[in-house]
């Protein structure tokens, strides 16, 4: 009887071990066709993950990269409604609250959708989260440059720089314009 109880555990651990590395497996082909523009394609993968696996503990992230893939094919209503859900699941997650600002600022075709004051809150709430993540201060700072409000433009770009010194070259110039035009 010991015997037996000990292969039906081994065969357990085994089937489940297997689960865990094929979810794992599916999702990070998923990020896979992410990261080399393949945006069709990780939106299928991350679809099959969702319907295969729907209560999985890192779901959020699975419908992060999914929100992603439909950012960059600029399908804005399908990429909010990811970053809810993606946030939904995960609060903290303030990856998902940074695309999403994203994808409320950007749709210059989609008027009916862009939402700025929605996409300020979802940088704040980014920053909030994660005080070190500069690229939700850069976002915001684009967002506060936008509103002609440059004082606070250069405090988030500054922050951007002092958090990740590769975007001096890119926000050094745009900042001296800013401060030449509050004197």
């Amino acid at each position: 009887m010991k015997l037996f109880l000990k292969n039906i555990f081994i065969i357990f651990i085994y089937f489940n071990c297997n689960a865990q590395i094929s979810d794992y497996n599916l999702y990070a082909s998923g990020v896979d066709q992410l990261n080399n523009g393949n945006y069709e394609k990780a939106i299928e993968i991350f679809t099959e993950f969702i319907y295969k696996y729907p209560s999985h503990n890192y779901l959020d992230k699975v419908y992060e990269g999914r929100g992603y893939a439909y950012l960059k094919l600029q399908k804005y209503s399908n990429a909010i409604s990811d970053f809810d859900i993606a946030i939904e699941l995960n609060p903290y997650n303030y990856y998902a609250y940074n695309s999403r600002g994203i994808a409320k600022q950007s749709p210059k075709l989609y008027p009916e959708i862009i939402d700025l004051a929605g996409a300020l809150d979802d940088f704040k709430k980014a920053i909030e989260i994660e005080p070190g993540f500069a690229t939700a201060y850069f976002n915001r700072g684009m967002l506060y440059y936008s509103f002609l409000d440059y004082k606070k433009a250069i405090s988030d770009f500054e922050n951007a720089i002092k958090l990740n010194p590769n975007y001096e070259l890119k926000l050094r110039s745009l900042i001296n314009e800013m401060k030449s035009k509050l004197k």
